[in-house]
């Protein structure tokens, strides 16, 4: 049975490695053909990191988790900062986004359609989420279909404690 997979961490935790073991994981002879892991990138008006534009430089897109809502990098030229904010805030439902969250300042959305399309070919979509709001409705939209990760920074010590 496919399931939605959620992983949340501080940034740079590993959340990206994490989703690379699952992904090699899947591809060993133990584990082939009994579930296959997909990465969903969400949409953000936030604006590039160096190591996603050399990604869409050197044409490695699935290694990306995130997608511009409008622009090649997320910016327009000669365009207002007000219109550019009117535009990015649209964007979310012209492409279909419905689950849409703000963090840090910036608006990150999911197609719900797209995890469902997923499941129904028998695979498990990967999304890494940092909003508790956001895993909190897919856990209520799927229930038990949809298993939530947090990684650390640090292997846990609880004796710090």
């Amino acid at each position: 049975m496919a399931h939605i997979i959620t992983i949340t961490g501080p940034s740079m935790c590993g959340k990206s490695k994490v989703i690379k073991q699952l992904e090699m994981l899947s591809t060993t002879q133990k584990y082939k053909g009994r579930f296959e892991i997909v990465k969903v990138p969400k949409y953000t008006t936030r604006p590039f990191r160096q190591n996603e534009i050399d990604a869409i430089n050197s044409g490695c897109n699935n290694d990306l988790d995130v997608l511009p809502v409008i622009g090649k990098f997320n910016e327009c030229d000669n365009t207002t900062m007000e219109d550019l904010k009117m535009l990015k805030f649209n964007a979310f439902n012209k492409l279909g986004c419905d689950l849409v969250y703000e963090q840090y300042g910036h608006r990150y959305g999911i197609k719900l359609s797209d995890l469902y399309n997923y499941i129904r070919l028998g695979k498990s979509p990967v999304v890494i989420l940092n909003d508790v709001r956001a895993i909190e409705d897919i856990k209520n939209l799927l229930g038990k279909q949809c298993i939530s990760l947090f990684v650390f920074r640090d292997v846990l010590n609880l004796k710090r404690f």
